[in-house]
């Protein structure tokens, strides 16, 4: 579980990782001079890239993923966000595809981090996804390599007494689902 103060912003404009997960994700995913994909602009992403040396590129859709080509096989980290995958959340084949995108651009061992929000259903992301999501990746060569809890304690609501747990305080903001290029024969 990862305890980040400010988390995700979402508005009008799009899904956003703060800048503290930001950094977080690119100082433990990459290092200096790889390259960063986004699916939608993130500002805060692009920021965590630039301070780690990375290059970061952002596209719209997922269909333009393809036209990344003159970076497949390069990228070390590829980011997408929850409106992504609710998108594809009733539909295997666009899974499948998205995630076959995404093994094609990355190195070995490089990550696919699906970020998952609550549905707008207000069902939990990672349990409704998850049976969807996790198979789709493996048919596309990916392999689950762990799942992030990031939480935020809620304004106010921090504990004064530093031997007091504060997971029951605790609101989770977002689950992080990483996939990985793994080794295994993908035929």
């Amino acid at each position: 579980m990862w305890h980040v103060p400010d988390l995700w912003r979402t508005d009008d404009t799009g899904d956003e990782f703060s800048p503290g997960l930001a950094g977080l994700l690119v100082a433990l995913y990459t290092r200096p001079g790889d390259i960063v994909v986004a699916l939608g602009h993130d500002p805060a992403l692009a920021g965590a890239a630039g301070a780690q040396g990375c290059t970061y590129l952002a596209v719209d859709d997922p269909a333009d993923l393809a036209d990344l080509d003159t970076v497949a096989g390069t990228v070390r980290l590829i980011v997408l966000p929850p409106r992504t995958t609710h998108r594809i959340r009733h539909d295997p084949a666009a899974a499948v595809d998205l995630f076959t995108a995404c093994r094609t651009l990355t190195v070995p061992a490089g990550c696919t981090i699906v970020a998952l929000a609550t549905l707008p259903t207000g069902a939990a992301a990672y349990a409704d996804l998850t049976p969807l999501l996790i198979p789709a990746a493996r048919q596309a060569g990916l392999d689950w390599l762990r799942h992030i809890v990031a939480v935020t304690t809620p304004p106010g609501d921090e504990p004064t007494d530093p031997a007091i747990k504060s997971e029951a305080r605790v609101r989770i903001h977002i689950d992080l689902l990483v996939l990985t290029v793994g080794t295994r024969d993908h035929g």
